[in-house]
């Protein structure tokens, strides 16, 4: 439940709905994967947007960066506990400290 932005759902959904929201306005979508794990169980890459808008600046934002920092997504942790991304702690903070998404609902555990 997000009563700030007049949601309520399931983690799932609204994690859904922010990468649609996310998805809507780039011009260009690029991903960048790692040929040092082009063999493991499990593959990380990363994705940017090429946002143009007529009159203002043009901007790149990196979709995890901007999903975790908005609250639609939250770090996962490895199974001895830490941070799956690391360099996406800082995101999850700005996240938790503006009470954005998900940080918003009362029930979800900040630490």
């Amino acid at each position: 439940v997000n009563r700030r932005e007049n949601f309520a759902g399931s983690c799932a959904d609204y994690a859904e709905q922010g990468l649609k929201t996310l998805l809507k306005s780039p011009k260009v979508i690029y991903c960048r994967a790692f040929v040092s794990e082009a063999n493991a169980p499990i593959q990380d890459a990363t994705c940017y947007g090429y946002y143009n808008y007529p009159g203002s600046l043009d901007t790149v934002d990196m979709f995890e960066e901007q999903l975790v920092s908005l609250g639609t997504h939250r770090l996962a942790k490895k199974p001895g506990g830490g941070l799956a991304r690391p360099d996406l702690e800082q995101a999850e903070k700005i996240g938790r400290g503006g009470g954005y998404g998900m940080w918003a609902d009362p029930r979800i555990k900040t630490k």
